[in-house]
């Protein structure tokens, strides 16, 4: 279809597609919600100021999540860069068989 020299510019043609209309749509609500506090007459710069203080206001269910997320992925994305290698030399397994395995760590989350 594509020879190898342009396969990279169709590969980057989708995302850029999908951005130029992310953008778009952007620019098409910010004039809208201009446009309705206009008619609405409804000022935004009387909102409350957002400070550090405020963190303690988050109930702990929060934080735990927080915490769990940190660690969670401080620990799975240096794994992923190296679990092709681990997989190949420590198991045996072919280049794809270590593609396979090392994706398990991305589907245990969703279980």
């Amino acid at each position: 279809i594509a020879n190898k020299s342009t396969q990279l510019g169709f590969t980057l043609l989708i995302p850029f597609t999908a951005l130029v209309l992310c953008l778009i749509a952007a620019l098409l609500l910010a004039g809208m919600d201009k446009r309705a506090e206009k008619i609405l007459k409804r000022d935004n710069f009387t909102k409350k100021k957002v400070s550090f203080k405020d963190l303690k206001d988050f109930g702990i269910n929060y934080w735990l999540v927080v915490v769990v997320y940190v660690i969670y992925f401080s620990t799975v994305f240096p794994f992923v860069a190296i679990a092709q290698m681990f997989f190949t030399s420590k198991f045996g397994l072919s280049v794809n068989e270590a593609n396979i395995a090392s994706l398990v760590t991305y589907i245990i989350p969703i279980i």
